[in-house]
C-alpha cells in the first residue's frame, strides 16, 4: 500500500490487496479492490490473465510474498506468471529478506519462475543477498522503502518546538536519548494466531539489551 500511495498522480492504478495486505491498504487509506469487484474467481494465473486481458495494464507491480497457510497459489507469483505470458512488464517490490528463494522460485528449486523484470529493493545489502540467489544484478534497483521514506520526510519537516512538545506529552526528558522500537504490527495483522505480539517481543528484547544500550548511548 505505501508503494501505491507514493505513485505520482499521473499514474492510474488498480490495486488488489489480498487477505493480510487488504488491511495495509485500509490503514494507508488507499483504494483497494477485492477479487469480487475485479471479477476474479481466484488467485490463479489464469484468473490474473483474464483480468489483465480486460484492463490491459502497461506494468504489473507486485509484492514478493511466499506461500502461506498451505495455499496453492501466491497472488503475486500468479500475477507475474500471467503478465509474462501476455508480454506485460513486471516490477516486484522486496521489503523483507527471509526465504528469498521461495519468493522467486518454486519450492525446493532455483528455477526463478516468478522473477519479475525489475526487483525494487530498500538498500544495497538486499542487492548482495539477491545475487547470492543467482538473480542478475542488472534486474535489481535500489529504491528505498516508502514506509521509511515517509518517516524521513516527517523528520525533515517537524520543527524543534514540535519535537519538544511531543516529548513533553510523552513525559520524556528533553535532553534524554529516545530510542524508538518499530515492529511489524503483529497484533493488527495476525491477531492471536502466533500467541505473542510486538509488545511481548519488546519486553523480552529490552531486558536483554538494556545494559548494552546504556553503555553505547550513555543513558
Amino acid at each position: 500500500a505505501p508503494v501505491v500511495k507514493a505513485l505520482p498522480s499521473s499514474i492510474t492504478s488498480i490495486s488488489l490487496g489480498y487477505q493480510y495486505a487488504a488491511r495495509s491498504f485500509e490503514l494507508e487509506d488507499v483504494k483497494n479492490h477485492s477479487l469480487e469487484t475485479l471479477g476474479m474467481q481466484d488467485i490463479s494465473p489464469s484468473s490474473f490473465k483474464d483480468l489483465f486481458g480486460r484492463i490491459s495494464p502497461r506494468v504489473v507491480l507486485a509484492g514478493t510474498s511466499v506461500h502461506f497457510n498451505n495455499s496453492e497459489y501466491v497472488p503475486e507469483q500468479s500475477a507475474i506468471i500471467a503478465a509474462k505470458e501476455l508480454g506485460i512488464r513486471t516490477v516486484g517490490v522486496l521489503d523483507f529478506y527471509l526465504k528469498l528463494n521461495e519468493r522467486f522460485s518454486d519450492k525446493d528449486t532455483r528455477n526463478l519462475r516468478y522473477m519479475p523484470d525489475v526487483i525494487a529493493v530498500p538498500n544495497e545489502y538486499s542487492v548482495g543477498l539477491l545475487t547470492l540467489e543467482n538473480i542478475p544484478k542488472e534486474r535489481v534497483r535500489v529504491t528505498g522503502n516508502p514506509y521509511f521514506d515517509s518517516l524521513k520526510k516527517l523528520q525533515e519537516t517537524t520543527s524543534k518546538d514540535k519535537i519538544l512538545e511531543i516529548r513533553r506529552d510523552l513525559g520524556l526528558n528533553p535532553e534524554a536519548t529516545a530510542i524508538m522500537y518499530a515492529s511489524h504490527p503483529i497484533d493488527g495483522t495476525f491477531g492471536k494466531k502466533y500467541h505473542y505480539n510486538e509488545n511481548d517481543v519488546l519486553e523480552e528484547r529490552s531486558e536483554e539489551h538494556t545494559s548494552e544500550l546504556q553503555s553505547q548511548f550513555r543513558i
